[in-house]
């Protein structure tokens, strides 16, 4: 090998070239947040699908980033069903995997729904209600 500048050999031995590297991987951060898209209280009328229970964003922080697992808790959850997330389009990105009677999760969530770094998505919690209710008082969390 020849050093260009100079037109000098260069040899190796000469040189501190490293044995190993030292690689430090890190996981891939996100913050979840209220949305700026709040959900205000208001009536659900039995028999109505795809109503807005609440909304979140989520900011990928130093990775692109994909949901995988989200847990929710309420109560009077029994007198809705087909528990689904969805984007700002109201495009589906999950639907239940199980929606108990006090807590809705969303497990093994294969999306290609993708959050990429520095960026936030608003995401919502809808869900249908049961067209033979009247129960009063539903509220969920997002665990």
């Amino acid at each position: 090998m020849t050093d260009t500048l100079t037109s000098n050999n260069i040899l190796f031995s000469t040189l501190n070239i490293p044995t190993s590297a030292i690689f430090t991987v890190a996981p891939s951060k996100g913050l979840l947040a209220k949305s700026s898209d709040i959900i205000n209280s208001k009536l659900l009328l039995a028999g109505n699908t795809a109503e807005k229970l609440m909304s979140f964003s989520l900011k990928a922080r130093n990775d692109n980033i994909r949901l995988r697992e989200l847990a929710f808790t309420g109560t009077n959850l029994g007198s809705l069903n087909n528990f689904k997330i969805v984007d700002v389009n109201n495009n589906p990105i999950a639907t239940a995997t199980s929606n108990g009677t006090g807590s809705i999760s969303f497990s093994n969530l294969n999306v290609t729904d993708v959050i990429s770094k520095d960026t936030t998505k608003t995401y919502y919690l809808v869900a249908d209600v049961n067209s033979n209710t009247s129960a009063t008082g539903v509220l969920i969390t997002l665990d």
